[in-house]
């Protein structure tokens, strides 16, 4: 149903999109929009540490962030569900597609630290300042390990 609209756009009214409409037709967009999931839960998670991190300073001049609307315990919630969310996702893919698709599990030894520090409560305000990096990095090679996996499933 998700898919309905655009292939209906794109058989109708372009008609030129073929090369687009195969990958419809053969589920490849679908495993895109999936695959963007925790590509994006992964990005959120960087601003999340960021707006978690300024929080006390984003009070002060009234930038209503989510992290000052609904407060710390929310803000550390929401970063472990979104690293979690990341990983989960993977394992109806792998069963579905692909073992490959599990490669960025091997990204988890990155994660820990930063998950400890902000989910976990260890640390806050500057402290932060590291596990905004951390956080980036573990996209980076949860991404690098991700298109890996895709190459590979690919791969006759």
């Amino acid at each position: 149903a998700t898919m309905g609209v655009p292939y209906l756009y794109l058989r109708i009214i372009c008609k030129d999109a073929s090369p687009l409409i195969n990958l419809m037709e053969h589920g490849l967009m679908r495993r895109a929009f999936v695959l963007a999931g925790p590509v994006g839960c992964l990005a959120t998670a960087i601003i999340v540490v960021n707006n978690l991190r300024d929080r006390h300073t984003d009070i002060r001049t009234r930038k209503m962030t989510l992290a000052v609307r609904f407060g710390d315990k929310f803000s550390r919630q929401e970063y472990a569900f979104l690293l979690i969310f990341s990983y989960a996702i993977l394992i109806p893919l792998a069963v579905k597609c692909s073992p490959y698709y599990l490669l960025p599990l091997l990204s988890i030894p990155i994660a820990i630290p930063d998950f400890k520090a902000v989910a976990l409560k260890e640390k806050d305000g500057s402290d932060l300042n590291a596990h905004v990096g951390g956080t980036a990095k573990l996209q980076f090679f949860f991404c690098l390990f991700l298109s890996t996996g895709i190459k590979l499933s690919s791969t006759p």
